[in-house]
């Protein structure tokens, strides 16, 4: 029972962590704190083939998307020459996106990372399946925790960061926010399993919530 406090805390101080830094690395860490505490979390109960399922599946997509996310905050360095918001800002207000497809990459690599802690489409794969072989709890608190944190992550680094390349970054939010809301609204009148539709109504909501963001 322990153990199971302890990465509720953990999984917290890492959302913390991602939501008040001004460095994508310390971001990519805070990230990847709160989501492997999330793989144990979701196979907590080992007895239940279900719960093992999930968190396999969570864990073999998360670490694609993290690996997206270093490798867009990589090509950033690159181009930056350093991982701090406010130094990656004014370097790329240098560029122009539109004749930089360096600097759109970075950007949808970065994306993509971040759009799977939120559970965004296309990137909300795991979703379904990890609320279902949690339990009840740490269903809610990847609902919510989870959602909430990778939001503000989002904000940060699309206003912070990145906030030079709106007019790219609209365009690709404004993809994400349609495709969530609605392949999640779809999916979600198809559901039997109250946490499945927890999940697929959490996807939709992502999408609402972006739009904020383009705004």
């Amino acid at each position: 029972r322990g153990e199971y406090h302890a990465l509720l805390l953990l999984a917290s101080i890492g959302m913390m962590l991602a939501v008040s830094t001004v460095d994508l690395l310390t971001l990519y860490l805070g990230l990847e704190l709160m989501t492997i505490c999330s793989y144990i979390l979701v196979g907590f109960h080992v007895q239940r083939p279900t719960s093992n399922e999930a968190a396999i599946k969570y864990f073999l997509v998360a670490s694609f998307a993290s690996a997206l996310l270093l490798y867009g905050i990589s090509l950033t360095y690159g181009l930056a020459g350093s991982t701090g918001f406010a130094t990656v800002a004014s370097a790329l207000s240098a560029h122009d996106p539109g004749r930089s497809p360096l600097v759109v990459v970075a950007i949808l690599l970065v994306l993509g990372g971040l759009a799977f802690k939120i559970g965004a489409v296309p990137f909300h794969s795991w979703a379904p399946d990890a609320y279902q072989g949690a339990s009840a709890p740490v269903a809610a608190f990847l609902a919510a925790g989870s959602k909430a944190a990778g939001l503000a992550a989002l904000g940060r680094v699309t206003f912070v960061a990145y906030g030079s390349a709106a007019e790219v970054l609209s365009v690709l939010l404004a993809g994400l926010a349609a495709l969530s809301i609605v392949i999640g609204s779809i999916t979600l009148l198809a559901q039997t399993d109250m946490k499945r539709l927890l999940a697929y109504s959490s996807i939709a909501h992502a999408g609402y919530a972006i739009l904020g963001l383009i705004a």
